[in-house]
């Protein structure tokens, strides 16, 4: 089962994450995919131009019992001010401002933390990416009715590349409501308050990482950054192929093998096979499969990785990422 996963030592560190081999980007052929294969981007879009209503809920617990503010803000005030630089008051200095604030501020609390949410929402850009290609509703839905594309990524060159973090899309029954004060104290209760990197994950997941189940078909991996660039660009070696549909015309389909030789070398190109005796899809050669990559650190939405010996790209937005590494001959691009 190819998926998402990071895998930590006994003490909790984050050492590694273990990623697909491949991603999918599904598209029509226009304009629009053809510039993105010309100029080697992705686009990521704000959560409110996504085609699902209830993408990215910003749903936040209102209702907090006294007690449960009072372990909030008796973690967070003290923190925060040492932060900042500034000397936390003692114990009892601290006990009277918090009963001030629940007791004159207690509807301007649960207004701010929905606020705060919305405005880390309205901050993320997101790529949508899937972990197959072999659904017929995605070539139905994204590439025009199996007449575009799938492009096929390398996936852990193409986590390694930019400046954004992976990650997996969770399926529910129902859109989760965040829970503000638990989160904050369950990291307060993390050796690193804030620096944890399972209580940051959870965090993302949640917010970002959450779609009904409905969806569920499309196997969604993610690509989340706070550039504001909508275009992003990758290296070359990260595009490894793109997918024709079996209903592509002859002349997008060479629109598409101009867009991508447009690279110094050009990815493989393949054509998915309809096989109507079991009503499957395929390319010869195609299967996903599970890498493992180095994880040099993690934070809430920043992040460094490092893939076998080599370091990450400080990326600037909307800078074209020069070639770092040798590509793999065609015969070897669809499989490792």
């Amino acid at each position: 089962m190819t998926e998402l996963r990071y895998n930590y030592s006994t003490d909790g560190t984050l050492i590694s994450a273990t990623v697909p081999r491949y991603v999918f980007k599904f598209a029509p052929v226009n304009s629009y995919s053809i510039s993105s294969l010309r100029e080697k981007y992705l686009w990521f879009s704000r959560p409110a131009e996504f085609n699902d209503i209830f993408e990215l809920p910003t749903k936040v617990r209102q209702e907090f019992s006294d007690s449960e503010l009072r372990s909030y803000f008796r973690a967070n005030l003290p923190f925060h001010l040492k932060k900042f630089g500034v000397e936390p008051p003692d114990s009892g200095a601290l006990e009277a401002t918090i009963t001030k604030l629940l007791t004159e501020h207690r509807t301007t609390i649960s207004t701010l933390f929905q606020k705060s949410q919305q405005v880390r929402r309205d901050l993320i850009r997101i790529c949508c990416l899937s972990m197959r290609y072999d659904d017929p509703l995605m070539w139905a839905h994204y590439a025009a009715s199996f007449a575009g594309v799938c492009l096929v990524f390398d996936f852990p060159a193409l986590v390694a590349a930019g400046p954004w973090f992976p990650v997996q899309v969770k399926y529910v029954d129902q859109t989760p409501v965040f829970d503000p004060v638990s989160t904050s104290l369950r990291h307060h209760a993390a050796p690193r308050p804030y620096q944890d990197n399972a209580a940051n994950l959870e965090y993302d997941q949640i917010q970002f990482g959450a779609k009904l189940n409905a969806w569920a078909h499309e196997k969604e991996l993610r690509l989340c950054t706070l550039q504001s660039e909508p275009k992003q660009h990758y290296p070359e070696e990260a595009l490894l192929g793109v997918i024709m549909g079996p209903r592509i015309s002859q002349q997008d389909e060479q629109s598409i093998v101009d867009a991508a030789s447009h690279s110094r070398i050009p990815p493989t190109f393949g054509r998915l096979t309809v096989d109507e005796n079991d009503s499957s899809l395929t390319v010869a050669g195609l299967q996903n499969t599970c890498v493992e990559m180095a994880v040099i650190g993690v934070r809430n939405l920043a992040k460094e990785i490092r893939r076998g010996g080599g370091g990450g790209r400080d990326v600037r937005p909307n800078q074209p990422i020069e070639r770092t590494a040798s590509r793999r001959s065609s015969a070897e691009r669809w499989t490792l």
